[in-house]
């Protein structure tokens, strides 16, 4: 193992511990509903996405980028993992080493779409959540994907894992300068994270596909 994989190994069994530990400590309130994200890091900027949304999470290299070290995608389907409350952590395989998974570039019109990935003999659109959002960044440093999507799984690419949030009740609020994909913060550690909506991305995408107009009215590419 190089010092790479160790760097995200012991990532992965940080994200873990940290799952884990938020089980053992008492709610402060009787009846307190808790909220459970993941934060992730994309162009410098800080956000997070609803733990309820995600299907999956896994390490990528894309074709033309650098390999990086990865752990299989997560499910609440896959028993390999330890769960809490139909989600699974965001931690490593408890058997053997993880694959990784590369994403293969293909012809698109959409600047978005970086490709597709193999994942249990399905093919898996990846898309760079960078781009989506309307910022500029380097697509070669996008090495983490959350797949989320109801009916087909659409996954969406990123440059960093930030960690594991469970926060209580009322620390999502209004976001004062709202987005197609972003009407939300997450308030925590005194700061705040925009929250994404991943199905309002994967219904974005899925109407494109279609050719169906969008919430503006207007023809999607």
């Amino acid at each position: 193992m190089n010092s790479s994989e160790g760097g995200w190994t012991g990532r992965a069994a940080e994200l873990r511990r940290t799952f884990d530990d938020s089980f053992a400590r008492p709610a402060s309130a009787a009846g307190e509903r808790l909220e459970d994200f993941l934060a992730l890091g994309i162009a410098r900027q800080a956000y997070a996405v609803g733990l309820s949304d995600v299907r999956g999470l896994m390490r990528i290299r894309l074709d033309n980028g650098l390999a990086a070290p990865s752990v299989e995608p997560h499910s609440p389907a896959n028993d390999r993992y330890l769960q809490r409350n139909g989600h699974s952590q965001p931690g490593e395989s408890s058997g053997a080493a993880a694959e990784l998974r590369s994403v293969v570039r293909v012809p698109s019109s959409r600047r978005e779409l970086l490709g597709v990935c193999g994942l249990r003999g399905a093919l898996v659109p990846v898309f760079d959540l960078a781009a989506l959002l309307g910022l500029e960044t380097d697509t070669s440093s996008a090495s983490w994907c959350v797949l989320a999507g109801a009916n087909h799984l659409v996954g969406f690419a990123f440059e960093r894992l930030e960690g594991y949030v469970r926060t209580q009740d009322g620390s999502v609020v209004p976001a004062p300068a709202a987005s197609h994909c972003v009407t939300q913060l997450l308030r925590h550690d005194g700061g705040t994270r925009s929250l994404i909506a991943l199905r309002t991305l994967v219904s974005s995408l899925e109407r494109a596909a279609a050719g169906r107009p969008d919430e503006t009215g207007e023809a999607s590419r």
